[in-house]
């Protein structure tokens, strides 16, 4: 085993190179349809050059078991999804027999029968494996962290990640996974030092400093630290490396609690440009459950005409179908009762609302399923105010929740009828921490002893 891992994994340079331009795209915190087959490309032609590269090979199954995963959730793709599936089935049997027992075909295997053959067991059984024979190998501990994190196991997926982190702090999946499964577990206040020295090492992401006063206000809640928020806003410095898109969310949070519609708005249709660059014939989740809410504010805050315009463009849209240009899928049935609602159709946004229900709460695939969920939060607060605060409490109690009592009261226009709940107002006067701040600008009502 030892000489095993002493090994180069293959002696030709050009079926190596092909490798690494693969690997570095399989890294990346967010992997585009055309870049996931430019990496499936390098890994063919490595395969081709020297067809005894098993590492090649279990990279390949990787990249094929991802594609087979994206494939799945498209419309009318399901031919190309199970092609891609035995696809990714015979690259990791190449690697088994090329290498059997190895780390590499070991990690593919787990790769496969978590994402393929949706199997956590044995995948996880495969990864421990793979990690006995190399304890300090990041990837395989990205790979149980996916499956923690499946399975409910946040304190478990954060300690494989701060693990992989400390062996690996130049990859991007890693530092997302990361960040976002903190922000899953609650883990705000950890969150800060990370997004502070990152920062200091990459002073040109200027998103960074917002980010972090961002996460110090969702952990302690004062009104010291949305101030804080507000001056790291107005004073962020946009550069080539900046991540427009997450100050500009802050920037809609600042404007919305100070009552300056105008300035929301103009950083809301500023982000709302960058979703639908290139957009076509295709529909998208993220982008028309953003454009129903932004048209809910719009209906109380600002133009009604502009309103109506975006609502029935969205439910245009929201009949199109998936596509790989589509982002972050999930179903429809969790946004587009607002939709309904909002062109004054309530009780079919209702009925439609009340079946939905039950087949999202019961959705158990990550993180897909609590996307579903938060989506179906904002919905209710819009369609269901009756039902508003029993589903928050139904969802906020699952192991893999993105809805927390911090993440409301960071965003009290998108819950009104939730902040105004007198079971959720218990709730937030007995955690204590944001009562100053929602007080303070009116978001809910003074203490009568106060």
């Amino acid at each position: 085993e030892a000489a095993k891992l002493r090994d180069v994994p293959t002696v030709v340079i050009a079926a190596y190179d092909e490798y690494l331009r693969a690997r570095t795209i399989l890294n990346a915190s967010w992997i585009p349809p055309d870049a996931l087959r430019e990496a499936i490309d390098h890994l063919q032609s490595a395969t081709v050059t020297d067809p005894d590269f098993a590492d090649g090979w279990a990279l390949l199954s990787r990249a094929e078991s991802d594609l087979t995963d994206h494939l799945r959730d498209l419309d009318d793709r399901e031919e190309d999804a199970a092609a891609a599936a035995d696809l990714a089935e015979k690259a990791l049997t190449r690697a088994e027999e090329l290498a059997p027992g190895s780390a590499s075909a070991l990690k593919a295997k787990g790769y496969f029968y978590r994402i393929v053959r949706k199997d956590p067991v044995t995948a996880l059984r495969a990864l421990d494996q793979a990690m006995a024979l190399n304890p300090n190998d990041a990837e395989t501990l990205q790979s149980q962290s996916w499956i923690y994190f499946s399975l409910g196991q946040l304190d478990a997926c954060c300690d494989a990640l701060e693990k992989a982190y400390a062996i690996d702090n130049a990859n991007g999946r890693l530092i997302y996974m990361l960040t976002f499964s903190y922000e899953l577990a609650g883990r705000y206040a950890e969150m800060v030092p990370f997004f502070e020295r990152l920062a200091r090492l990459e002073p040109e992401r200027t998103h960074l400093p917002v980010q972090a006063r961002y996460y110090q206000f969702l952990a302690d809640g004062s009104l010291e630290s949305f101030h804080a928020l507000e001056d790291a806003v107005r004073n962020v410095k946009r550069t080539e490396e900046c991540d427009v898109r997450s100050v500009q969310d802050r920037e809609m949070l600042v404007a919305m609690v100070n009552d300056e519609f105008d300035a929301y708005s103009q950083a809301w249709a500023g982000k709302w440009d960058r979703h639908y660059a290139g957009h076509g014939n295709w529909s998208c989740p993220a982008i028309l459950n953003d454009e129903a809410n932004h048209a809910h504010l719009e209906l109380e805050f600002g133009d009604p005409k502009r309103a109506e315009e975006i609502i029935r463009r969205a439910k245009t849209a929201s009949m199109r179908p998936f596509t790989e240009m589509s982002m972050c899928i999930f179903d429809r049935a969790a946004f587009e009762p607002k939709l309904d609602f909002m062109l004054g159709d309530s009780l079919a946004a209702r009925r439609e609302f009340d079946e939905a229900v039950p087949r999202i709460l019961g959705n158990q695939e990550f993180p897909r399923g609590a996307v579903e969920r938060l989506v179906l939060l904002q919905t209710a607060d819009m369609v269901a105010p009756d039902r508003v605060y029993s589903l928050y409490r139904e969802i906020v109690g699952r192991p893999s929740s993105m809805i927390r009592m911090e993440v409301v009261c960071a965003n009290p226009w998108t819950y009104p009828n939730l902040l105004r709940d007198p079971g959720f107002v218990r709730e937030v006067r007995a955690d204590g921490r944001f009562v100053e701040f929602l007080e303070h600008y009116g978001l809910i009502p003074q203490a009568e002893d106060s």
